[in-house]
């Protein structure tokens, strides 16, 4: 299947800064969106799969989701969920059992698309993000082993959503490790061999991590667009020193550093020029995404749809 054409905007990792993330309150979590939802540039949300599209209702985003805004569904908090009880969990899985519960769980989220979809009458999911686990540390996982899940998931119907493979860090020698799935080469190889239209996301923030030199980013986004399958780039920050938001090179979605108003998260490798660099390798052709942590933990709603704010003006700006 063809990437879906890129539309103007930003998809914003919301739930990443939510203030019910802790403590679920409908009235608040729809606050919070309707006021993202008056952000110029905003196109929709990227949205966790951890059990079903909502950790609280199944059903929330079918009567919640803004009028006209589209959506990109991300496994990642699934994944992590299952691995913790499931070492051998994943699409990559050389173990056949703990491939076939990862297949499964993406005919759950084939069915959560199908649902969305038929309630509100329109194609609202652009993409669904994917990952190569298991962890390497944990279990083994295989090329040929992705290549098997991806070859089986591109026979489902999923509503004109693109299936995505999102890129988390591989485990590198002295390098700290957030995830430790497949390489970028592992995976674009299972991608050119399943031959199904698959297509990459980049985390910025991850690959920075992977990587341990965030200027080294937009060389390995340019070697997946030259690859042909890359269709979006996600800005998450990351740290080489201990912040509000953890260790060093902790997985946390800081946001941009600070700009001139002071807006932004200390400590943060994710400059505008880094981020203009990632997005000239990029490409035209891509969709952008933002997904940022909020520090304090219990900073109000205002501040929390201000840094998002600030993110996508950022993300819109390094475009250009």
């Amino acid at each position: 299947m063809p990437a879906p054409s890129p539309q103007p905007g930003v998809y914003v990792g919301a739930y990443a800064s939510s203030p019910t993330s802790r403590s679920w309150d409908p009235q608040l979590e729809r606050a919070y969106l309707d006021q993202i939802a008056e952000i110029p540039g905003v196109r929709g949300l990227e949205v966790p799969w951890i059990t079903s599209l909502h950790a609280h209702n199944r059903d929330w985003y079918a009567t919640h989701l803004p009028a006209g805004w589209e959506m990109v569904i991300s496994q990642i908090g699934g994944v992590m969920h299952r691995l913790t009880e499931d070492p051998a969990y994943g699409l990559a899985s050389a173990d056949p059992g703990g491939r076939a519960r990862a297949v499964a769980d993406v005919a759950a989220i084939r069915d959560d698309v199908a649902r969305l979809h038929d309630v509100l009458g329109r194609q609202v999911v652009i993409g669904v993000e994917l990952h190569s686990a298991p962890a390497s540390t944990s279990a083994r996982g295989t090329t040929a082993a992705l290549t098997e899940s991806l070859r089986e998931i591109a026979a489902w119907d999923f509503g004109g959503a693109q299936i995505l493979i999102e890129h988390c860090d591989e485990r590198r020698s002295g390098r700290p490790t957030a995830k430790g799935f497949l390489s970028v080469a592992e995976e674009l190889q299972a991608i050119a061999d399943g031959d199904t239209g698959t297509g990459m996301v980049v985390n910025w923030g991850r690959s920075a991590i992977e990587l341990g030199d965030p200027d080294l980013v937009p060389e390995q986004v340019r070697a997946i667009r030259d690859a042909g399958v890359l269709a979006g780039v996600v800005f998450s920050g990351v740290a080489d020193v201990a912040t509000d938001y953890g260790p060093a090179w902790a997985d946390a979605h800081p946001s941009f550093s600070p700009d001139h108003t002071g807006t932004g998260a200390g400590g943060s490798l994710l400059t505008d020029a880094r981020a203009a660099a990632t997005l000239t390798e990029a490409g035209p052709h891509v969709w952008c995404g933002l997904k940022v942590g909020c520090r304090p933990r219990e900073a109000p709603l205002e501040q929390r749809v201000d840094l998002i704010r600030n993110g996508v003006e950022r993300v819109l700006a390094a475009r250009g």
